[in-house]
């Protein structure tokens, strides 16, 4: 194999993205969602302790992130682990997205 033919081989194996940045975004997106997640506790906190209606959509948007996040991972992944967690994700944003919009009409 001539020093051309390793050099095209490896840039047609690396037109998908560098794989050091495919694991940057991976490990950034999960501590992303572990931020959002902490900061809607801290959220739900400082409404109790101010005698404030607790905000229902803040979960609902928690649990959305971690839905599709989950949904894409069971996607290209096919375990069941995630497909099952997919569920409850989704379950749960449906219910806080019926929650929340039945607090704003009451």
């Amino acid at each position: 194999m001539t020093k051309e033919e390793i050099l095209e081989k490896s840039r047609s194996e690396s037109k998908g993205g560098d794989y050091y940045e495919g694991e940057v975004i991976r490990w950034a997106s999960s501590y992303s969602v572990v931020t959002g997640w902490f900061l809607c506790f801290v959220i739900t906190v400082i409404d109790f302790l101010s005698n404030r209606k607790i905000n229902l959509s803040i979960y609902a948007v928690c649990f959305g992130m971690s839905f599709v996040l989950f949904l894409l991972k069971s996607i290209k992944l096919h375990r069941k682990h995630e497909i099952i967690v997919t569920v409850f994700y989704g379950l749960a944003f449906v219910l806080f997205i019926f929650a929340y919009i039945k607090g704003i009409i009451v």
